[in-house]
């Protein structure tokens, strides 16, 4: 009986930690202004005099772009590609992103069992695998040049078939007080605390500075350890 709640429990753990989850993906729906609101009262200056809004609004657009960076929060980039017999590259043309997350390729034959199912990703100079002479359903897939190469290469019988390309896009940014935040409402306090950091910097408070900018990488840490269940390796530490 032991053995068995012990076994059960263990089950249960490699259970949790292996369902990837994610957040919500809704922006937050406050705009810059809001930030430069919540910043003006912390920073006990209602009126723009040392610190202008568009220092504000420089410093919410880099949280943004950096919070997308570091959390891939934006699941929101889907492309397609068509095969065609022995097309090994396919760009992705006209689209403004920061990594491909995965790559998924559909057969259009709706009998077979593995209709869909996920490419491998590989560094684009270990894309050969095997035999680079192999022709066939795509196996592996590698990003470089703003463009998808496929391996095994496609031949007339996958032209026409599908690839689906889930890409991580990068924010239209923030660039006035009007300026919605994309991120979701989970970061809104990450960001500010991101703008405070900036500037106490300006203002050479540098303590201050140095805690709220741990604060905002920690907010992240959070969202990635606790909502994405993604592991963390080297984020980026506050400055000494």
């Amino acid at each position: 009986m032991r053995r068995f709640v012990l076994l059960t429990l263990l089950l249960l753990h490699v259970l949790a930690v292996s369902v990837c989850w994610a957040g919500n993906t809704s922006t937050s729906g406050v705009t810059a202004q809001t930030i430069i609101d919540r910043a003006r009262a912390n920073l006990a200056e209602r009126t723009a005099d040392f610190w202008t809004d568009a220092d504000i609004v420089q410093w919410t657009n880099e949280a943004v772009r950096e919070i997308v960076s570091q959390t891939r929060c934006l699941e929101t980039g889907t492309s397609t590609i068509v095969l065609s017999a022995y097309g090994r590259s396919y760009p992705l043309s006209g689209l403004s992103w920061i990594d491909v997350e995965k790559v998924e390729y559909y057969s259009g034959v709706t009998s077979d069992p593995l209709q869909y199912y996920d490419l491998d990703r590989a560094p684009f100079i270990n894309m050969r695998l095997g035999n680079e002479k192999e022709k066939g359903k795509p196996k592996v897939f590698a990003v470089w040049n703003n463009s998808v190469y496929l391996w095994p290469v496609p031949t007339s019988v996958e032209a026409g078939t599908t690839c689906f390309v889930y890409y991580v896009p990068l924010p239209s940014g923030v660039t006035s007080a009007a300026s919605s935040i994309e991120t979701p409402s989970y970061f809104d306090a990450a960001i500010l605390d991101y703008v405070l950091a900036q500037a106490w910097y300006k203002a050479e408070y540098v303590t201050r500075a140095k805690f709220f900018e741990a604060r905002f990488l920690s907010r992240i840490k959070a969202y990635l350890v606790n909502i994405l269940r993604r592991n963390v390796f080297d984020l980026p530490q506050a400055q000494k």
